[in-house]
């Protein structure tokens, strides 16, 4: 989220105003990690899930107790956990990496990127970029890691399922011992799928015309149904562990939608995460609740279960840190953009507005901490509805709080249609990635239009000018 450009147009023609080199200092980084896979073991009594970046803790959660522990660390992090019937755990990208642990740590299979199992007689590995098939006594290749990903092994059949690359699309493929056949059309992308505990069964989600549809087909690919499709896209399906319900989320541009599917009725229940990405599901064994990873603008990544209906919600795995504001959703064009006003406005005050420029405005990012540590407010537009930044007007003629002399754009991509023409006489561009001279973390540049240009080396140098710039006067 903090990958920023500078235009090359725009640093060929600003010239550049001499600044006193300040001294850097320290910004808190708030300790935020993502949380990448959980899943609920088989007697329901624990919550797994992994947190980090590069390098994952898999931490356990009492149920009951509500207590939480390390349980293990791994050099990878996983995107999604796997209970299987021991109560051992596969932790995997699906693909790339893999790690078999048992609850105390202890490996299974040692030594190995164990990317599927089914048991310590049925297991797929990841070995110099290709992928093999053990299967008792038998070892069959079934592709690289570049032409088949998501494997998955069938508890009841011991058979293998994979999403499969080939030059027209993608599309689901089963292996069986006699051989393989298509479990799906082709299509020119297959986001996720899942499995019916009776193994009968998958659910899936692809991209049709109108965008990522959900779909239940057999797994001798004779019979495909989709289900009602929605305008929005509908992605990371999941299978209920008692069989008759799936469940799939449909992103926004303000909230996420969870729908369920009782899928012997087609009822569908429906709720919504306001101002939150939810970034998967875990169904617990009785398929009565589900966990879901949220994080968004407000909150950083956290753990919540819900009852199947959207009832008796509680917090499993609390956010570390959170921007204390009241989201908005503001129309920004034909797009929307989220509001963090200030907590409090007093009469005939006025108050600086930072533009924050990104491509997924429901996430989590502790810049928007240091922002909120301002005073003022923070507007979180989608980058792709910025265009030539004509909108921004628009929407300040609506916000009377905001002082004209005091707004910040951050994070413009490199594709600004109309370079800085909208950066008049109290807008300041801010951009990051660009090499500063020994002593200086930000160089300060005048625009055309009687704007100015901020250029840091990082998010910290950024915060060094806009800590000097904009101190909060309460």
């Amino acid at each position: 989220m903090r990958n920023i450009f500078v235009a090359a147009a725009l640093a060929s023609a600003l010239s550049c105003v001499s600044v006193p080199a300040p001294q850097p200092v320290a910004v808190s980084r708030p300790d935020d990690p993502p949380i990448t896979a959980a899943a609920f073991s088989r007697d329901r009594s624990t919550l797994w899930f992994a947190v980090g970046r590069g390098r994952c803790d898999v931490r356990a959660l009492a149920i009951e107790a509500k207590t939480e522990r390390v349980a293990f660390s791994l050099d990878s992090c996983p995107g999604s956990i796997i209970v299987l019937e021991d109560e051992s755990l596969l932790l995997t990208d699906g693909t790339r990496f893999g790690a078999w642990r048992r609850p105390d740590g202890s490996e299974v299979m040692p030594a190995s990127e164990v990317v599927a199992a089914a048991d310590a007689s049925n297991y797929v590995i990841a070995r110099d970029g290709r992928l093999v098939w053990k299967r008792g006594a038998l070892e069959t290749e079934v592709g690289s890691r570049e032409s088949v990903r998501e494997l998955r092994l069938l508890r009841v059949t011991g058979d293998l399922l994979a999403i499969t690359h080939r030059a027209e699309g993608e599309l689901i493929v089963r292996m069986t011992a006699a051989g393989a056949n298509d479990v799906s059309p082709v299509f020119t992308a297959i986001d996720s799928f899942d499995v019916a505990p009776r193994g009968d069964e998958i659910v899936f989600s692809a991209r049709r015309e109108s965008g990522f549809d959900v779909a239940i087909a057999s797994l001798d690919g004779t019979k495909l149904n989709w289900v009602a499709p929605d305008p929005a896209d509908e992605v990371v399906v999941t299978w209920a562990p008692r069989g008759n319900k799936i469940s799939y989320l449909l992103r926004g541009l303000d909230s996420t939608v969870v729908r369920t599917v009782h899928v012997p009725t087609a009822f569908q229940l429906t709720f919504d995460t306001p101002y939150m990405a939810v970034r998967g599901i875990a169904w617990e064994p009785r398929a009565e609740r589900f966990a879901m990873i949220l994080d968004g603008p407000t909150a950083s990544p956290h753990i919540d279960w819900i009852e199947y209906g959207g009832s008796r919600r509680e917090t499993l795995v609390a956010a570390r840190n959170l921007v204390v504001r009241e989201p908005e959703p503001i129309a920004f064009g034909s797009s929307k953009a989220l509001l963090l006003p200030p907590p409090a406005i007093r009469y005939g005050e006025t108050l600086p507005l930072f533009v924050r420029l990104t491509d997924e405005p429901l996430s989590w990012s502790p810049d928007l901490q240091d922002l909120a540590s301002l005073g003022g407010g923070i507007l979180v537009v989608p980058a792709g509805a910025w265009g030539d930044g004509k909108t921004l007007a628009d929407v300040l003629g609506a916000l009377t709080w905001v002082d004209p002399g005091r707004i910040v754009v951050i994070d413009p991509p490199a594709r600004l249609a109309a370079g800085t023409s909208g950066f008049t006489t109290g807008r300041t561009l801010l951009t990051l990635g660009t090499k500063q001279a020994p002593g200086r973390v930000f160089s300060l540049r005048e625009l055309p239009e009687g704007g100015s240009a901020v250029e840091a080396a990082d998010w910290q140098g950024a915060m060094v000018y806009l800590r000097g710039e904009f101190k909060t006067k309460r």
